[in-house]
């Protein structure tokens, strides 16, 4: 009888532990995501790269200029030369405006037809010091403008010469806030898919574990009784009955005393 008690306790037992062996957990919660701090740590972060984002604009927009100029010339062979040519000519006619004398080429030239008309003549024909208000009476204004004009279009011609290329700015590598946002979400959704996978795993360990307990006490209490079938009409009794005892040696510890003799040499 008292192996009997044992058993019952044992499988109660078995089945209290396989129970507390399976029980289940939730899973964690990661942290939500602060909009303001995120956006704090981005523009922080593009104040910090700012520099070696205006070295890198830099450098990337002299060699890309440098590069549609060299494909220029393959195209145009004498650009280079050209341009050079339209530029000085326009530095000439602003400077020319704001004297209000004529260039050196015109002076020579007019020396020169001097020149040729003192031979003519007879004299000396030279000419010195012109100027062409005084000289020419011509009005000073007028002249300015004229020569305002030439060196715009002397200066829009070379600028239509121009390979153009689209300037790299510092601005374009920085990281907007919606960027850093959508980063931090994309970490938090993983963070909390780790959280789940691992919840998961040991919840799987932990039913597996107290169903191998449970499992092995009803084995060892099945073992230990060894008892015949109980006579028909009595086994509700006896379910009573076992109930009890089971109740009654699950609480008493020097119960679990069990004779193993029944199972032979170990």
């Amino acid at each position: 009888m008292g192996v009997a008690i044992a058993a019952a306790a044992i499988g109660a037992a078995g089945t209290i532990g396989g129970a507390l062996l399976s029980k289940q957990k939730a899973p964690g919660i990661a942290p939500p995501v602060n909009i303001g701090a995120v956006t704090q740590q981005a523009t922080a972060a593009n104040a910090n790269n700012l520099a070696a984002n205006e070295s890198l604009a830099a450098s990337t927009n002299s060699f890309d200029q440098d590069q549609a100029t060299a494909l220029l010339n393959q195209a145009l062979p004498g650009y280079s030369a050209a341009s050079a040519a339209l530029m000085s000519a326009s530095s000439q006619y602003q400077q020319n405006a704001e004297s209000g004398t004529l260039s050196p080429a015109q002076t020579a030239q007019i020396s020169q037809f001097a020149a040729e008309q003192g031979v003519t003549r007879g004299t000396s024909g030279n000419f010195n010091g012109f100027n062409v208000v005084s000289d020419f009476g011509e009005n000073l204004q007028a002249y300015q403008q004229s020569q305002q004009n030439m060196a715009l279009g002397t200066l829009s011609a070379a600028y239509g010469m121009a390979p153009k290329i689209n300037p790299m700015s510092p601005s374009s590598m920085f990281v907007t806030p919606g960027q850093a946002l959508g980063v931090a979400q994309a970490n938090t959704s993983a963070q909390q898919a780790g959280l789940n996978a691992s919840a998961a795993a040991s919840n799987a360990n932990a039913s597996l574990l107290g169903n191998a307990f449970s499992s092995s006490a009803g084995l060892f209490s099945a073992y230990a009784t060894k008892q015949q079938p109980s006579p028909a009409g009595s086994s509700m009794g006896n379910m009573e009955q076992g109930v009890a005892a089971a109740q009654t040696a699950f609480n008493t510890p020097a119960n679990f005393n069990v004779d193993t003799s029944a199972f032979g040499p170990p």
